[in-house]
């Protein structure tokens, strides 16, 4: 009784582990914001996103701040680094193909994405009224982004380089799950002896 007890709280505790390596791993990871993030289309989201992220590269610390002339009119845009804890150090790479807006006239104060497909994405731009917040989202096909901007609902967002998410074929995973099987049953195979 005393074994099978030892084994249940390693298996929590392994259980435990892999569910915080999980919550960590679909974290959603701020790199920075835009103030105006103006105008709203694909074109000038990318020369927000690439000189945002440029920024990072250069100057990755919190509260790093750049004004460029990139507004409509060459109006001023204020560039501000937030670089969530698990950010990849400099240097990201450049965004190449954005894919959006995506428009929804006035969302709520967070956006809740699920990628349906093998389709994963780099980056994701959100549009909290006239401000634009970036994030690195790399691997994840599910996540929720809050509103760090100000008070707007999202207006829109945009999905940046494309890249096709590699899952395992039904051969691996089944050996897979057979292997952890079996050892489960020689495991309990030798404590009950």
């Amino acid at each position: 009784m005393k074994r099978n007890l030892k084994i249940a709280g390693l298996a929590t505790i392994g259980f435990a582990s892999l569910l915080s390596i999980n919550a960590l791993g679909n974290s959603i990871l701020e790199i920075g914001t835009v103030v105006p993030g103006t105008p709203a289309d694909l074109a000038s989201d990318q020369v927000h996103l690439t000189d945002l992220i440029d920024l990072y590269n250069v100057h990755p610390s919190d509260g790093s701040t750049l004004t460029l002339p990139t507004g409509p009119g060459g109006a001023d845009q204020v560039y501000t680094i937030h670089p969530g804890s698990g950010v990849p150090a400099p240097v990201l790479p450049t965004p190449t193909t954005g894919l959006g807006p995506f428009t929804a006239g006035s969302g709520g104060s967070t956006l809740t994405i699920t990628l349906v497909g093998p389709t994963i994405y780099d980056y994701l731009t959100v549009k909290w009224g006239n401000d634009m917040e970036a994030y690195y989202i790399k691997g994840l096909s599910s996540f929720t982004v809050p509103n760090d901007v100000n008070q707007n609902g999202w207006s829109g967002f945009e999905l940046w380089d494309p890249q096709t998410n590699q899952v395992p074929d039904g051969g691996t995973t089944l050996l897979l799950l057979g292997s952890a099987i079996s050892g489960l049953a020689l495991i309990r195979r030798k404590l009950s002896l």
